[in-house]
């Protein structure tokens, strides 16, 4: 495959995914304003924090992972703490299952720029199958059974929170590892425990 036309593929693949977030970014503050009665009486949808301050929320990622065209079902989890309004640190977990078969895990920081909008960043390590890495898709670090190499995930999600408890988070993000870059997209189903929400 030629450079331009592997251009055009990984164009194709990230177009449908920002578009995905800017309708969601368009429709989130008139669900909210729709909502804006039926958040202060019975705990509709808001956007006003990620995650308060003092409170922890626990994820469930349902998504796919693609490594330059080869697509894998992922699952994973994701655990964060507000140490402040808006702010939260934690860490994550993603399996992937398929064509691709590698685990990551790594830290986080979650942060709410803007109403609804999230970003999150953080170091993290992969695990490659012993007989993925062989495709030399990787480094090595001489282990046997599995390839590790370090990576750096970025992302970029809309959060829509339920209640008081309950968040759904769709999410792109980008890990770059070993020159290149992995995109995990999906959703994420969160719930949050700990102080009361006010």
């Amino acid at each position: 495959m030629t450079n331009s036309s592997r251009t055009v593929s990984r164009g194709r693949v990230i177009v449908p995914r920002m578009l995905l977030l800017i309708v969601l970014a368009a429709i989130g503050p008139s669900v909210a304003a729709s909502d804006e009665h039926s958040d202060e009486t019975t705990g509709g949808t808001s956007h006003e924090t990620q995650l308060p301050k003092g409170l922890h929320e626990v994820m469930i990622f349902v998504g796919s992972t693609d490594d330059r065209g080869t697509w894998a079902e992922t699952l994973g989890a994701e655990y964060g703490y507000g140490f402040m309004d808006n702010y939260s640190v934690g860490v994550f977990f993603d399996r992937a299952a398929g064509d691709i078969r590698s685990t990551v895990v790594g830290l986080a920081c979650w942060a709410n720029v803007v109403k609804g909008f999230v970003v999150m960043f953080g170091p993290g390590v992969e695990y490659l199958d012993e007989a993925h890495a062989e495709e030399g898709d990787h480094g090595t670090d001489g282990e046997e059974g599995s390839k590790r190499s370090f990576l750096a995930r970025f992302g970029v999600g809309y959060s829509f929170h339920f209640g008081k408890r309950y968040t759904i988070l769709p999410v792109v993000h980008a890990d770059f590892v070993e020159g290149k870059v992995v995109w995990v997209t999906g959703v994420n189903v969160g719930f949050r425990f700990g102080k009361t929400v006010h």
